[in-house]
């Protein structure tokens, strides 16, 4: 690793020169003992060691590692418990200061006007900061939602109810159920690239691996630990 290198980390971590004569003029900022060079010195070994081992890492991965389309429809295949996904709800909703106000809305849903209409005239209002339409494609867990009242109407909700005004630590909500996903396996496009990440660094690791076991067979390691410091510094 060269200095050049260590100086460009150091920068790009934002670590500054500390010398004395740069501090001059704010007087003591960590006491009398405090040594800055002795500070940076040790900054510039902790980062020359991180560096090393970036290396080490790079020259042990072989260039152009990937994972096939075979091995993650078989990886699928073979791990589907791993990819179940819970009960999922997605919804729509107001929230409002006061139960009077939802209930407001309530009754105006009720009487025919439509609750997504509603949604964005609030959000317009108030900022986007007490109405809230979720992304077509995202599904909340149902477990992950609360109180516990609003679960429980959920459960009991078909796709289109209204249910409301639920009491929350911030106001009143009245709450749509737009659409429920039962439990079962992700399908596989849904997680395609994620498991095609934890592939990519399950064979990273065991080239790692493999890279440290022939390094232990090409070198004798003689390790003395009564020499060692009580505290290791990594």
């Amino acid at each position: 690793v060269t200095d050049d290198e260590i100086e460009n980390e150091m920068r790009r971590r934002g670590i500054q020169d500390i010398s004395p004569g740069v501090l001059e003029d704010y007087g003591p900022v960590k006491g009398e003992d405090h040594d800055p060079e002795q500070e940076r010195q040790g900054q510039r070994e902790q980062i020359a060691m991180e560096l090393r081992l970036a290396k080490m890492q790079r020259q042990a991965i072989p260039p152009g590692l990937t994972v096939s389309d075979e091995e993650v429809e078989q990886f699928y295949e073979a791990n589907k418990e791993r990819f179940v996904l819970p009960e999922s709800v997605r919804i729509r909703f107001v929230t409002c200061p006061t139960i009077e106000e939802a209930q407001k809305i309530l009754d105006r849903t009720r009487a025919g006007e439509d609750f997504a209409g509603i949604v964005r005239e609030t959000s317009v209002a108030t900022q986007g900061k007490a109405a809230q339409e979720w992304p077509p494609s995202l599904y909340t867990p149902l477990e992950r939602i609360g109180p516990q009242e609003l679960r429980d109407a959920l459960r009991e909700a078909e796709s289109g109810d209204m249910i409301g005004p639920v009491e929350r630590a911030d106001g009143f909500d009245v709450v749509q159920l737009i659409d429920r996903r039962a439990p079962g396996a992700a399908p596989l496009d849904a997680v395609r690239q994620g498991v095609r990440q934890s592939l990519l660094f399950h064979k990273a690791g065991q080239a790692y691996s493999r890279f440290l076991a022939d390094l232990r067979e090409s070198y004798q390691v003689n390790i003395f630990p009564e020499n060692l410091p009580e505290e290791m510094p990594f």
